[in-house]
């Protein structure tokens, strides 16, 4: 094996190994339409449910059980919803949209709710966002018929979050969420500000670090 590419070799896994470094720190929340792919994700995940039976009927904001929620137009827990079951909350989206909080006592890292009725007024634009700053936005179209039931759910491993905020756009949109899901896994929360690189990784490094080493004893013999 010749110098030039052991050099080569070596600038490849030093390579890697700064980029799986990188990878890690700079990982993003990951977004969810549908329970399959989003409990799937969630694997190792201890989540909880909540179907909001808890909290009282009546006007929001609302507080119990470690959730709160709040609205920024008309928005109230029901006890007899169109669609959903038992206790629900129901929002009517107002001219430039309406948004719905679901904040926690205890960070988390993942996080879904069902939703019954979106864009049945007209195409619309469902946003999530969290309270470390992530966001999707989904573009519906119109809703073929009512009681129709979506997922939306988010997982961050990296850093967790203390709230979610659900926006609606459809203006005169009556719609309704229930059975919140939320838990805790495996962080970075806590670890040091340098990511600490994966095991994988970590050998790719070594490698470098041997082939950089033997390229040196050879120059230095010739």
């Amino acid at each position: 094996m010749t110098m030039s590419l052991i050099k080569k070799i070596s600038v490849v896994c030093l390579g890697t190994a700064f980029f799986g470094a990188i990878s890690a720190a700079n990982a993003t929340p990951m977004f969810y339409n549908n329970s399959t792919d989003f409990n799937t994700a969630a694997t190792g995940i201890t989540l909880s449910t909540n179907g909001l039976d808890g909290h009282p009927t009546g006007s929001l904001p609302s507080t119990a059980n470690g959730i709160k929620i709040s609205s920024t137009n008309t928005g109230s827990i029901s006890a007899s919803p169109h669609d959903a079951s038992g206790n629900a909350v129901q929002m009517l989206t107002a001219s430039g949209g309406t948004a719905i909080t679901f904040a926690f006592s205890t960070a988390i890292n993942a996080f879904a709710i069902d939703v019954w009725d979106l864009g049945t007024q007209g195409p619309t634009t469902f946003t999530v966002a969290l309270s470390t700053g992530g966001s999707m936005a989904y573009n519906l179209l119109l809703a073929s018929s009512h009681g129709l039931k979506s997922l939306y759910g988010v997982i961050d491993t990296v850093e967790a979050f203390t709230s979610v905020t659900l926006t609606n756009l459809d203006f005169g949109d009556l719609v309704e969420f229930d059975n919140v899901q939320y838990g805790n896994g495996p962080t970075a929360v806590n670890l040091p500000a340098f990511p600490v690189a994966e095991p994988g990784t970590l050998a790719l490094f070594g490698l470098g670090l041997v082939g950089l080493g033997f390229a040196r004893r050879r120059k230095a013999t010739v």
